[in-house]
């Protein structure tokens, strides 16, 4: 998947970013992503809800019967081939 992201393979060096810019973006969209996750715990449970093991499931089973359907509406293969 990050080949699709990454689009400065085949430029000259002087055409990439630089390294210390990449690891910046990486590390800093990485705290971002751990204190966004980390606070979610404080949320009041009115806003972040306990549900019960069969709500989960049947979430779950939604899920991926709805995956299902819509993988073979679109004729995706696969999720992390590329398209050919």
């Amino acid at each position: 998947p990050y080949h699709y992201i990454y689009r400065h393979n085949n430029k000259p060096k002087e055409e990439r970013p630089k390294w210390w810019f990449s690891m910046t973006v990486i590390t800093l969209s990485f705290i971002a992503w751990f204190a966004l996750f980390s606070l979610t715990a404080l949320l009041p449970s009115y806003l972040n809800p306990g549900l019960s093991p069969i709500v989960i499931l049947i979430i779950g089973v939604i899920a991926g019967v709805a995956k299902y359907f819509f993988k073979r509406h679109y004729n995706v293969q696969s999720t992390y081939a590329p398209a050919s």
